[in-house]
């Protein structure tokens, strides 16, 4: 490296440190804190666990995320300022983002890739003496359980030598459910359950902290002993569950179930309840309800079968065999964007969303052009928020995101292809044995005849 780019490799250091070591940020925190805890209490029944921490220590801070909440639950725990490792698309959001960047100055991340500039800025502020906090996930929890944790994540620990704090939130999924249309009032706590100083983590390996995060950022409700006693009031509890539940149990169509209120219920007649402990109840005394509950007995049960049935379905069709025209779904209204790192939306087209079994495709309500992108092109889907579906165009490495106004599922896509994908991939390898193994009979075949004939010359050269 020479001298002029260490000379801007280190001012843009400087500037990204400088930039959060503002006393603002102290001022903010210190005066905002009084309000959010009387806000947090009234709305959600959250109690604060008071982390006692080393003043002249700074924290890299890993949290369970269940809620778009969840920052603020978290900073109330502690009496310093808070760094937040941010999905980029809050920093497109206009007046917005100006106003969050203002107020908390979090670090934007890209969810649907690796990336780097946000790893070193996380590493660059703790350098400074920063505390910085994560959600390893990268998802709030879509069923109940937490997100898949990246397994790199303990390498990054290991790397940045900075003690860490787990942290977990407990009630939050049942509290504001990614899915749901309206909060509840039920019983919400977070408190720091780990603390892992620079000995510690140089001690353990990095798949043993993986293992520590998932063991303990992990607050599923549904594996409580409390999950039948706690009531979550709120108004049409059921509603837009559509939007994480899209296969009926029924009839077994995709797409076709729909929230009002308390129930969930497609055409063919299923019907189930949304009760306020976050259990599902019968929608009938008919002995047919009653089943479809005990099956199903939450959304963890339900979604987690509507995963396997995807799963069992394309393993039994094969892709291949599917004609390519066959539309799998679609979607209405449907806005795509091509994103540029926590800068601005470029729009790009705006009408329906089709998935075929090959291909994901957007059809202008107006001009009628076509936008098609392969699924073997499609890679890094992840959903933004409740709805919002991001995916990574492998051909350039283009980020794109697609939104709509009415609650549609963006995990049945995400799902689907991945479902495709799987059993394209088995087909691939089945097809690979089965032509090794042909491959192996004929040499075997080849070999003995050649054996044969080797046995006949002898003989015939014997007698």
């Amino acid at each position: 490296m020479d001298n002029r780019q260490q000379t801007h490799s280190g001012a843009q250091h400087s500037a990204t440190t400088d930039y959060r070591g503002k006393p603002r940020y102290r001022i903010l925190f210190a005066s905002l804190r009084p309000f959010v805890r009387l806000l947090t209490w009234l709305l959600f029944n959250y109690k604060p666990i008071r982390f006692h921490e080393n003043k002249d220590q700074n924290y890299f801070i890993l949290s369970n995320h269940t809620g778009s909440l969840d920052p603020l639950f978290l900073t109330l725990s502690f009496d310093r300022p808070i760094f937040f490792v941010a999905s980029d698309h809050l920093f497109r959001l206009g007046w917005v983002s100006k106003v969050l960047d203002y107020l908390v100055a979090p670090i934007p991340i890209v969810k649907s890739k690796l990336d780097l500039k946000a790893l070193r800025v996380i590493r660059n502020e703790l350098e400074a003496g920063r505390t910085v906090a994560l959600f390893p996930s990268g998802n709030r929890s879509v069923a109940g359980p937490e997100e898949k944790i990246p397994p790199a994540t303990g390498k990054l620990l290991k790397m940045l030598k900075i003690p860490v704090l787990l942290f977990r939130l407990e009630g939050g999924y049942l509290t504001s459910p990614r899915w749901a249309k309206h909060h509840r009032r039920g019983k919400m706590s977070g408190s720091v359950v780990m603390h892992l100083t620079k000995e510690d983590l140089e001690q353990h390996s990095a798949a043993e902290l993986d293992d520590m995060l998932v063991r303990f950022l992990d607050a599923n409700p549904y594996s409580l002993p409390t999950r039948h006693k706690i009531k979550y009031r709120g108004c049409r509890p059921a509603e837009h569950l559509e939007r994480v539940l899209y296969v009926c149990p029924g009839c077994q169509r995709l797409a076709t179930l729909h929230s009002h209120k308390d129930l969930l219920s497609c055409s063919c007649g299923f019907a189930i309840r949304y009760t306020n402990t976050g259990q599902f109840a019968p929608a009938t005394w008919n002995p047919a309800d009653q089943l479809w509950s005990e099956r199903y007995p939450n959304v963890e049960a339900f979604y987690s079968w509507q995963r396997e049935h995807l799963a069992a379905t394309f393993s039994e069709t094969e892709p291949a065999a599917i004609p390519v025209d066959q539309v799998m779904f679609t979607d209405e209204r449907e806005s795509l964007t091509l994103t540029q790192r926590a800068r601005h939306n470029s729009h790009r087209i705006k009408g329906n969303l089709t998935l075929y079994i090959n291909r994901l495709e957007y059809r202008d309500e107006k001009s009628g052009e076509v936008l098609a992108f392969a699924l073997t092109d499609i890679s890094d889907l992840s959903c933004i928020g409740p709805q919002r579906l991001q995916f990574t165009d492998a051909r350039d490495g283009s980020v794109y995101e697609s939104q709509n106004r009415q609650p549609r599922s963006a995990y049945k896509y995400i799902d689907v292809i991945q479902a495709i994908k799987q059993s394209a991939l088995q087909a691939k390898v089945q097809t690979k044995l089965a032509a090794e193994q042909n491959l192996d009979r004929q040499n075997h075949t080849a070999g003995a005849e050649e054996a044969s004939l080797t046995e006949e010359t002898a003989t015939t050269q014997a007698v």
